[in-house]
């Protein structure tokens, strides 16, 4: 379906996946090239997700893009100055775009299936500031917003428990949050939207946040 509203930031989208692989690459002018694409993935499910990134790119810009990946897998526009990221999880596809530098999104289906792994990425700081009566859906937040802070960053030399560390937030249906990052590969402060609703949590760096 069209783009999923409300959100929160204007360069940010989410696409809710209920077409068919046929009905998705019919968006596209070279359907062929589509077909060669996702015949790489034996999972359905990846194959449409694949699509529907690519289609939800193709409405929040105006026009078909192709996505070329560096060394270290991030995905970018080719041809373009525009800076893009990507993201899934069960049911939708998520993508935000920005034109003044790295960018970062990560998009999750609610679950408790997070705490199982809180130890791995929740330094003892944020763990403190958790809400003791909504523990699932504020670790996810914090899981999402260290992803999208990851990926605005780049992957050299950075994990989630030491190099990328989250200021206390209230847990809300939308609000900003704001993060460090001391990686190889850059420092600085990071701010967020993040986005929570019955279906998943979504974060996004803003464009204005700078890695220096």
């Amino acid at each position: 379906m069209p783009l999923y509203t409300p959100i929160p930031w204007s360069t940010a989208g989410v696409w809710k996946i209920e077409e068919s692989e046929k009905a998705l690459l019919a968006h596209f002018t070279d359907t062929a090239k589509y077909e060669t694409y996702i015949s790489r993935f034996a999972n359905e499910n990846r194959r449409l997700e694949w699509l529907a990134t690519r289609v939800l790119l193709k409405s929040m810009l105006g026009e078909e893009v192709d996505i070329e990946y560096d060394a270290d897998g991030a995905p970018g526009i080719a041809g373009s100055n525009i800076y893009v990221s990507l993201s899934h999880t069960r049911g939708y596809a998520a993508a935000a775009i920005s034109r003044h530098g790295p960018t970062g999104i990560d998009i999750e289906y609610r679950s408790g299936r997070v705490l199982r792994i809180r130890s791995r990425f929740l330094h003892p700081d944020e763990e403190a500031f958790i809400d003791p009566l909504n523990e699932a859906d504020h670790a996810l937040v914090c899981w999402c917003a260290k992803e999208a802070m990851f990926k605005k960053n780049g992957k050299g030399g950075a994990d989630f428990w030491n190099n990328f560390r989250l200021y206390p937030f209230p847990l809300k249906e939308r609000g900003l949050i704001e993060g460090f990052c001391t990686s190889d590969s850059g420092q600085g402060l990071i701010r967020l939207h993040y986005l929570v609703n019955k279906y998943f949590v979504m974060t996004c760096c803003l464009d204005s946040s700078v890695v220096a």
